[in-house]
């Protein structure tokens, strides 16, 4: 049974689409799309705000695996992130923040190049802006954020500025087997990475 101090369960329901595309590219975008129409649209949620999209690349520098390519593989694939500017800038984001802590302190433009996206393509669409949430990145000062409740271990974390600046974040995860944790990741370990290691 759960602790006098944990927090009740949520009693609010959610909704999950799941929607098949057997490639990248078109189809896969054709996928994303149906997905967001059978949540019922996100327009609502995204129309005039700024949207960080956190981003999976993992690994540096990048390697092919068993003959395929890291999007194919262990990263957020180039594709899914440029189906996913193009909805939410149709569908009235103000500014699309690509963001990812990396492992390297170079811009993000850079390492997405390096896991094969194209970079021109993305940055093409109004509004889309990387950045390397590494530490400070392009902000002059981390920004704390406190733990709702006082939390358990920390009452705050400082983040990059990306972070507190989204009205709206995103996880564009990647689904894998993870080399140390039991079964696959998802969107919540993708989140893992948002701490600057240089605080962390």
């Amino acid at each position: 049974s759960p602790s006098p101090t944990a927090p009740p369960p949520s009693s609010g329901s959610g909704i999950v689409a799941l929607t098949r595309a057997r490639a990248y590219g078109a189809e896969a975008a054709a996928a994303m799309r149906q997905a967001f129409d059978l949540l019922g649209g996100i327009g609502s949620l995204v129309r005039g705000k700024t949207v960080a999209a956190k981003v999976n690349l993992t690994g540096w520098p990048f390697q092919w695996i068993g003959g395929r390519p890291p999007g194919e593989t262990y990263v957020t694939h180039g594709d899914t992130a440029l189906a996913l500017a193009q909805v939410l800038s149709e569908q009235g984001a103000r500014r699309i923040r690509f963001v990812e802590s990396q492992g390297v302190a170079l811009p993000l433009e850079d390492v997405v190049a390096a896991a094969g996206w194209d970079v021109r393509s993305l940055q093409a669409i109004a509004g889309v802006e990387l950045e390397n949430t590494r530490n400070l990145g392009l902000g002059a000062q981390y920004a704390r954020l406190t733990v709702p409740g006082g939390g358990r271990v920390f009452s705050y974390f400082d983040v990059n500025h990306a972070y507190a600046d989204a009205d709206v974040v995103v996880s564009l995860c990647k689904m894998k087997e993870h080399a140390t944790a039991a079964g696959i990741t998802l969107s919540m370990k993708n989140m893992f990475g948002i701490t600057p290691n240089s605080l962390y």
